[in-house]
């Protein structure tokens, strides 16, 4: 994951990336308590349903977040609504998931021999949210995207690992490590039915996902 404050952890998983930034005071725009989206600009898909939900329409269930994919079509206009409702010198923080497995750095390991089921699971499901939602990797492209709006300066890109299973020394790592592994899980279960609606036969569909689960587990 991609964030502005210090890193911390090490396991191999999907990074979330954020990126934070500071609008700058120079850049002057008139200032809104509050904008809407134009509906054509922002999409959020439930996977797990394949349903889409509108951005006026409440999140789902806390009990379900885990296991959604919220995807912003036009980032750069999303941005530009930052800049306006943003006050000058504010903070900006964008935390955003890779869709891809990684071990930490500093173990020096290849995620394509280790983890061949992750790789495979998520290679397939980029294309199919291409494929079935016009949805794309976004999380790389947001430094650029904040560079070039003109808006922000002391623009900061930091990544997180997150553990996978009770692995780690740390107590509480430990218990973030049981939660985050459950959770993915759950999304695999959930993103079935878009694999199979992508052309994906159903035992295509249980293969991936179990050798995703092993990988996991193992």
């Amino acid at each position: 994951m991609t964030h502005c404050a210090a890193t911390h952890s090490t396991d191999c998983h999907a990074l979330p990336t954020s990126q934070c930034a500071i609008r700058d005071p120079r850049c002057q725009q008139p200032l809104q308590v509050a904008h809407r989206l134009n509906r054509s600009r922002a999409r959020t898909e439930r996977l797990y349903g394949g349903e889409s939900l509108s951005p006026s329409s409440s999140l789902p269930p806390a009990d379900h977040r885990d296991r959604s994919t919220h995807q912003v079509l036009d980032y750069a206009a999303v941005l530009g609504e930052v800049g306006r409702i943003l006050h000058p010198g504010g903070l900006f923080i964008s935390c955003e998931w890779g869709r891809y497995p990684s071990f930490h750095p500093a173990l020096g390991l290849d995620p394509v021999e280790h983890a061949p089921g992750a790789c495979h699971f998520f290679d397939t499901l980029t294309r199919a949210l291409d494929v079935c939602r016009g949805i794309q990797p976004i999380a790389g492209t947001i430094p650029a995207l904040l560079e070039g709006s003109g808006i922000f300066r002391d623009i900061n890109q930091l990544c997180y690992y997150m553990p996978i299973g009770p692995w780690h020394a740390d107590p509480q790592m430990k218990v973030l490590g049981r939660a985050f592994r459950a959770s993915l899980v759950r999304y695999a279960d959930s993103v079935k039915p878009l694999l199979a609606e992508a052309g994906l036969s159903g035992e295509q569909v249980s293969a991936i996902v179990g050798d995703y689960v092993h990988d996991l587990k193992t």
